[in-house]
């Protein structure tokens, strides 16, 4: 089993959720350009290309982060051409120069690209792009969430990932009738739980693992979400517990569970799989 990970410490993210302060480049060269919110939190972007190297950009003004602090990024993307047309691309840019974080890339599924920001660098914009590489007309770009953040931290020694999906009914007995109507009242988020041992004699549970631990439950209640990833699923969390104990059969062995809530900016019934498919069993 791969050992799951999540990140930790916001520096910006956006959920996609609304066109506020996003500006279009001023003299873009695909035609019929548009910028839309999809179920409440998909950005689209449209155009038309009459050839290969046209583009347009939607540009948000960051207000200066440092990226010694703030070294990470995550874009997680979907076009509707797979391989030619119209691709995603997203670029950084700083006080002084650029850093192209996801070149021109194409998936008919959610990708998530991650990597490096260049450091020493004062992270000023960021754009997201529609860029052709053909001819093309109707074709889209979806950008569901840009995050820069701290860094990612890998959970250690992960015996175990597993999801419990809760309905919510109540049973209403009404006048007059004997039996129950069951009422379906939705069904909660989907609960994420993880376990593990760890044995401090051979690992650093103190520093860093139970350090970053602290501070990712910590600041749960200033980031919205973190990103989270495993074998079974990978989704938007929240952080909600976190249980470490020790075994009463060895003095170093310690023994950690926790749990992570699905998070979902949009409502249940736009979060569908011939829509967002957004689930998490997608990259």
């Amino acid at each position: 089993m791969t050992n799951p990970t999540i990140t930790y410490g916001h520096g910006f993210f956006t959920d996609c959720d609304s066109l506020t302060n996003w500006t279009e480049m001023s003299s873009p060269t695909l035609t019929s350009t548009g910028l839309t919110v999809l179920y409440n939190d998909i950005f689209k972007l449209t155009g038309t290309a009459s050839a290969a190297g046209q583009y347009t950009y939607w540009e948000y003004d960051l207000t200066n982060i440092s990226s010694d602090t703030f070294t990470k990024f995550l874009v997680r993307y979907k076009t509707s051409a797979s391989s030619t047309g119209l691709g995603a691309k997203v670029e950084l840019v700083f006080t002084s120069g650029t850093q192209t974080i996801l070149d021109t890339s194409f998936s008919t599924v959610w990708k998530v690209a991650s990597g490096t920001i260049t450091e020493g660098k004062t992270i000023d914009k960021i754009r997201l792009y529609a860029v052709s590489d053909a001819a093309s007309s109707g074709e889209y770009v979806l950008y569901d969430f840009i995050l820069l953040c701290k860094g990612t931290f890998t959970f250690p020694q992960c015996d175990d990932v597993s999801i419990d999906l809760t309905n919510v009914y109540a049973d209403l007995t009404p006048p007059t009738r004997v039996g129950d109507v069951t009422q379906y009242l939705a069904m909660n988020s989907p609960i994420i739980r993880l376990t593990g041992k760890i044995d401090v004699d051979t690992s650093n549970w103190g520093s860093p693992y139970g350090e970053y631990l602290l501070y990712i439950w910590r600041e749960a209640c200033s980031d919205p979400w973190q990103w989270f990833t495993s074998d079974l699923i990978n989704c938007k969390v929240t952080p909600r517990t976190f249980h470490i104990s020790q075994n009463s059969d060895s003095k170093a062995l310690r023994v950690w569970s926790c749990e992570l809530r699905k998070y979902d900016k949009s409502s249940g019934a736009e979060t569908t799989w011939s829509g967002k498919q957004y689930y998490g069993f997608e990259s």
